[in-house]
């Protein structure tokens, strides 16, 4: 068990949760049984974080153990290592997604995770060396609208899908959720207004250049 408890805020869900303490939707879901629905947790509901996991990742319902493994260079069978609850193969992937929300761990609980080099020292939700930022605009994706007053000195883009959140985005783009929502003032300034502002076919920066807040020339 987690060593804080804290109260949640208004319009939290298991993913806002989950993101922010750096441990897996489902063990957030199952150690604390006031949760009753993980799409949203009444405002000052008690909770007790579970371990944190030495790493974050996100998935869809369309994942599959080995695929993840593959992609996140993990070791064949470290998704069930790090995340007990999942079938032998794997087939409850989707039916958690659905319910809980789509974060898993992808190293081990409580500070055991002791690889070196990136992902071996403490929160790694934004993974090293990754910065969120980049050198050099590029388009935003064809058949895409750029969100309103998101930055377009933006190297890495991301297009809305069925089924995104603020948190499965930056897992995905390894960037951090306040970053995010600077670049892309469209999706507010706290975090729970951010999942409920995204518009689907929408593009938004998920990868802003250094200077993108850089409004004159010297």
């Amino acid at each position: 068990m987690g060593s804080d408890e804290f109260t949640s805020l208004a319009d939290e869900t298991c993913e806002d949760v989950a993101f922010l303490n750096n441990v897996s939707t489902v063990s957030l879901y199952t150690t604390n049984p006031d949760i009753f629905d993980c799409s949203s947790i009444p405002s000052g509901t008690e909770l007790c974080p579970p371990l944190s996991c030495g790493k974050l990742i996100s998935y869809t319902d369309n994942d599959t153990c080995a695929g993840l493994e593959a992609t996140h260079n993990l070791t064949s069978g470290d998704i069930r290592r790090f995340n007990p609850w999942v079938y032998f193969d794997c087939s409850n992937l989707a039916g958690a997604s659905r319910f809980f929300g789509n974060i898993l761990c992808a190293a081990p609980q409580d500070g055991l995770y002791t690889a070196q080099g990136p992902g071996s020292s403490g929160d790694n939700t934004t993974p090293e060396p990754r910065t969120g930022y980049t050198f050099n605009p590029v388009e935003a994706p064809e058949n895409s609208t750029v969100a309103d007053g998101t930055t377009t000195k933006c190297g890495k883009w991301h297009v809305v899908d069925e089924g995104d959140s603020c948190v499965t985005i930056c897992l995905s783009s390894e960037m951090n959720i306040t970053l995010l929502l600077e670049v892309n003032p469209s999706l507010g300034t706290e975090y729970v207004q951010c999942t409920p502002r995204l518009v689907q076919g929408n593009s938004y920066c998920t990868g802003p250049n250094y200077d993108w807040d850089v409004t004159g020339e010297l």
